[in-house]
């Protein structure tokens, strides 16, 4: 079931101080607050402080979140943020790892879906989270936070399943621009966490990445060394790797950095630049 929030961009946005240069991060937060499903409330007292911490120091002006528990999360992380301000969060029931975008623009419309069953036993978990930012001098941000598919199982096994999840992805992606682009000039943003490499050669067979960015998106990691963009550090049998991605179009990206969250998330915030 689509649950769909409207926010009407009235009188209140008049005066609205669009930020230039457009600051985007995207993270996972793991299991926010507490760092794991069964966390103590202190353990969560514990990572939220932390975490405040993270987005205080970014500054986002745009946040895409994975791994939050709920709205209320939401808000207590964004609260540390002057104007920014929580568009949508999901509701998953089964696995409380719920998206979160939040921004300082003013939003047209944002909701969150689930993907649509269609593999049986292995159908895509969670799905979308999405808002329509409105960007000064008019036209839209269309803007995604996605988690998709862990490797549990195996990275064979699951590539089919983050596949389906990034054609889907793009069928949505089609009908907002056919839908907003009547109104105006509409771009891009998606960012999450993809559980997946684009140079890792044990991803070879993976081609969500390729199907997320299809052919009118840009990576903002395009020409950066790998050990400039490692979001997750990984340990054990499993090297540091770039799981955490952003895709855009329409804007300029001016730098992109690789935060640092250990001892808060397994993963690292990605902080893009953006000309407006």
């Amino acid at each position: 079931m689509r649950s769909l929030l409207f926010l009407f961009c009235g009188l209140a946005f008049v005066s609205h101080a669009f930020p230039a240069p457009l600051k985007v991060v995207t993270w996972n937060t793991e299991w926010l607050p507490g760092g794991h499903p069964n966390a103590t409330a202190e353990e969560k007292a514990t990572q939220m402080k932390a975490a405040q911490a993270i987005v205080k120091a970014l500054d986002p002006d745009i946040l895409l979140c994975q791994e939050v528990a709920d709205r209320q999360a939401a808000e207590e992380l964004c609260s540390v943020v002057p104007g920014l301000r929580v568009d949508v969060v999901s509701a998953y029931t089964t696995r409380p790892q719920n998206l979160v975008i939040a921004s300082k623009l003013p939003a047209d419309s944002a909701w969150f879906d689930v993907w649509k069953p269609t593999l049986g036993p292995d159908d895509p978990p969670r799905g979308y989270a999405f808002a329509a930012l409105k960007l000064p001098g008019g036209g839209f941000l269309l803007t995604y936070s996605l988690h998709q598919k862990s490797n549990l199982g195996g990275i064979e096994a699951t590539a089919k399943v983050r596949e389906e999840s990034a054609k889907q992805f793009r069928a949505h992606l089609r009908e907002m621009l056919a839908l907003y682009g009547p109104r105006g000039k509409c771009d891009i943003l998606v960012g999450g966490d993809c559980n997946s490499s684009k140079e890792n050669p044990a991803f070879r067979s993976d081609h969500s990445l390729d199907l997320i960015r299809g052919d009118n998106l840009q990576w903002v990691f395009t020409g950066l060394p790998a050990s400039k963009r490692v979001t997750i550090p990984g340990g054990g049998k499993y090297p540091p790797d770039t799981f955490d991605h952003i895709f855009f179009s329409g804007l300029k990206l001016k730098s992109v950095t690789v935060g640092n969250a250990a001892g808060v998330s397994d993963h690292h915030p990605v902080l893009a630049i953006f000309e407006l």
